[in-house]
């Protein structure tokens, strides 16, 4: 049983895929919208169950498909997913008449309506995550807006507005930066002509007065401090 387990292993080549990592966030979103349609799905079976089960559990049929309410459920399971349904249609209508209609409108309720309902809510997750996939590409290639559009619940996810605070942090790093270089003077170093010493201005005594013996200036390299 462990080595047959080993196939799970191929499970990681999902997020190498972009479309399969897609249908499967897809498949996540709409988890609790499946969850509510799957308990709806469930009652209708179940009721369903009891009305087969209490009509057609005394038919002598071989097999007989409703003698129990577990073989019931299973029947209907086989109903709703279009196999061999004809045949236990037509094998009741030799019973009643009227069984087929009960047959038909089971099967449309669940095979049709809520098969397809559920393949509808997948497939408009798939969409939504592709629109949203492209607004964020159309944002980094044309940069941030300096308002947050409003795209939803899934917007948040995608932490557009963390990104420009991220974005904007770096943008004043950058003047403080420069600013602090322009109040930089870069002079020789008489000892070593391939070092240079960088005179902090800012550091500097004011313009009226002038610089006594003790002003120390920073060396780049050697990290000492020289007179000039």
């Amino acid at each position: 049983v462990a080595r047959s387990l080993r196939i799970v292993r191929i499970l990681r080549i999902i997020p190498k895929l972009k479309s399969l990592q897609m249908i499967v966030r897809s498949v996540i979103k709409v988890l609790p919208k499946l969850g509510g349609i799957s308990l709806v799905l469930f009652l209708f079976f179940y009721v369903f169950a009891i009305i087969f089960t209490v009509l057609f559990q005394d038919l002598s049929m071989e097999p007989n498909y409703f003698s129990r309410l577990d073989t019931t459920f299973f029947t209907l399971f086989q109903i709703m997913t279009m196999s061999e349904w004809a045949d236990i249609s037509r094998e009741l209508q030799q019973y009643y008449i009227w069984a087929p209609i009960l047959v038909c409108l089971f099967l449309v309720i669940t095979g049709f309506i809520f098969l397809n309902l559920i393949v509808a809510l997948i497939c408009e997750a798939m969409v939504e995550l592709e629109v949203l996939n492209r607004k964020a590409e159309d944002n980094i290639e044309g940069g941030i807006p300096d308002e947050e559009e409003d795209i939803g619940e899934e917007s948040k996810g995608l932490n557009y507005l963390k990104l420009r605070n991220y974005l904007q942090e770096i943008a004043e790093r950058q003047n403080e930066i420069e600013s602090l270089l322009n109040t930089c003077t870069i002079i020789p170093n008489e000892d070593d002509e391939n070092v240079a010493s960088i005179i902090m201005n800012h550091l500097c005594v004011p313009q009226n007065q002038s610089p006594s013996r003790e002003d120390t200036f920073f060396d780049a390299q050697s990290d000492k401090n020289l007179s000039p």
